[in-house]
């Protein structure tokens, strides 16, 4: 029994150090690792209780509007839920890609733990920080590996239900939400080849076997090496916003008075 628990605890701090390692690429592949305190509740309750998304999601958009220093009647609601989304998005999918490609090891995000963080700097994502207060997951060699611990730590158990939820709540179309989920995960495989560029390769693999082996298919494709939606995120619509760099769009369209 000692032995087993000193191994279980080599394994914890093993754990700990690769998110630590991953976390040195940029704020959203940062994982918290302290003990959840009384703020903190697991994100599956978070996402299945509609009324807090929703908060989450009103939280944002009147962060956007103070941002802008606009009436928030001026911020759209439905693209203030597609950019919550995929900051949320971002910050489960980095951690766990990075780890990954990184180091060969997907952490279980399934249990991880939600609050609200108050950031006036990036009022649109910045209201979450996950944690875990049990370090889990699996070894894998390989992008098919990669993609198979994903599917199974990640994409099914916490961004499927995530998706679910902004998409009723949020009346934002699953299309779009979805092409936020794989902005973000080539996102991620961009900025793990530009600070990591002996792991960048294997990120990038990791994803698109993740798309082969899952069955959702990926809106848009990579044109050049290059990732580009057939999809937008909304950004444009929001006071102040613009095109992102794998939008479908090619120009900013005409403005139009934003929808309540």
């Amino acid at each position: 029994m000692a032995q087993r628990d000193r191994d279980a605890a080599d394994g914890v701090r093993q754990a700990a150090e690769v998110l630590r390692q991953v976390a040195e690429i940029g704020p959203f592949f940062a994982l918290g690792l302290d003990p959840p305190d009384p703020g903190w509740i697991a994100f599956a309750d978070f996402v299945a209780d509609h009324d807090a998304v929703a908060a989450a999601i009103a939280e944002a958009r009147s962060r956007l509007a103070a941002v802008a220093a606009v009436d928030e009647s001026a911020v759209e609601s439905r693209a203030a839920a597609s950019v919550w989304h995929l900051g949320v998005v971002a910050r489960v999918v980095s951690p766990a890609l990075g780890a990954a490609a990184l180091t060969g090891w997907c952490p279980r995000l399934d249990r991880v733990q939600w609050r609200r963080v108050q950031a006036k700097s990036d009022p649109a994502s910045s209201s979450l920080a996950i944690r875990t207060d049990e370090l889990d997951g699996t070894p894998v060699a390989g992008a098919a590996a990669g993609a198979a611990a994903l599917q199974a730590s990640v994409m099914d158990p916490v961004l499927a239900p995530l998706t679910r939820t902004v998409a009723t709540v949020g009346s934002v179309s699953d299309h779009v939400l979805w092409g936020n989920v794989w902005s973000a995960f080539a996102g991620a495989a961009v900025m793990i080849a530009s600070a990591r560029p002996a792991s960048g390769g294997e990120a990038l693999a990791i994803v698109r076997a993740l798309v082969e082996a899952g069955d959702r298919p990926m809106p848009g494709g990579y044109l050049s090496g290059q990732y580009r939606r057939d999809t937008c995120c909304l950004y444009y619509r929001l006071p102040r916003g613009g095109l992102c760099g794998d939008c479908v769009l090619r120009r900013m369209p005409s403005a139009r008075p934003a929808r309540p």
